[in-house]
């Protein structure tokens, strides 16, 4: 038998158990990669933003309908988000009439990504009835909104300036499908005053302000 055999089985031997030792890790690793949630598609609301200093917003809730039929399910399932929601009933010239909830509350920071949610889920429980749904953020300071748009990957945009307050109207992954405003598909608005008025103040709204 060869003098180098006895070391090379040897040598064979350490790097399978090597080997085998790296899988669990290597398949952790993979495992952990694959299931890491892509950061572009977090949407980042106001205060988590980076672009203010301050820690609280107020949320509005609204939910419109003209179909009296379908009251009792809207109902049932608002009752289940835990909020307060008030209703009107609201007439037109000719005395039409629609149907509005209203739920509003005072958040922080660390309740922006529970809020979001709560409206894309109230979003898609609405599509089967013909409901509208919106949502507001709204601080009393403003914001830069070109580095909150660039930040949120906001595409599909329409700025109009009126005065001193910008408003931006573009489409972002992750918010829903949107509306048709002038041609284009968007689902958010934002509205926002320069740095140089005061007292400043910023709303974002979901698909657009109501």
């Amino acid at each position: 038998m060869p003098r180098y055999t006895k070391p090379i089985r040897k040598y064979i031997i350490c790097t399978i158990m090597f080997i085998f030792l790296l899988i669990p890790s290597l398949l952790m690793a993979e495992t952990l990669i694959k299931f890491k949630p892509p950061e572009d598609k977090n949407f980042c609301l106001i205060l988590n933003s980076g672009l203010t200093d301050y820690s609280q917003a107020q949320i509005k809730y609204i939910i419109w309908t003209q179909e009296e039929s379908e009251l009792a399910s809207i109902e049932k399932i608002i009752q289940q988000t835990n909020l307060t929601w008030k209703k009107s009933i609201l007439r037109n010239y000719f005395q039409n009439r629609a149907y509005e909830y209203i739920a509003q509350i005072t958040i922080s920071k660390n309740e922006e990504a529970e809020i979001l949610n709560t409206y894309l889920s109230l979003n898609r429980k609405m599509k089967k009835f013909k409901a509208k749904v919106y949502m507001e953020e709204i601080i009393p300071a403003n914001i830069d909104v070109n580095d909150f748009l660039l930040k949120n990957n906001v595409v599909n945009l329409e700025r109009i300036k009126i005065s001193n307050m910008t408003s931006v109207t573009g489409f972002a992954e992750g918010l829903g499908q949107g509306i048709i405003l002038n041609g284009r598909v968007v689902n958010l608005q934002i509205v926002t005053g320069t740095k140089n008025l005061r007292p400043g103040k910023t709303i974002l709204a979901f698909p657009a302000l109501y």
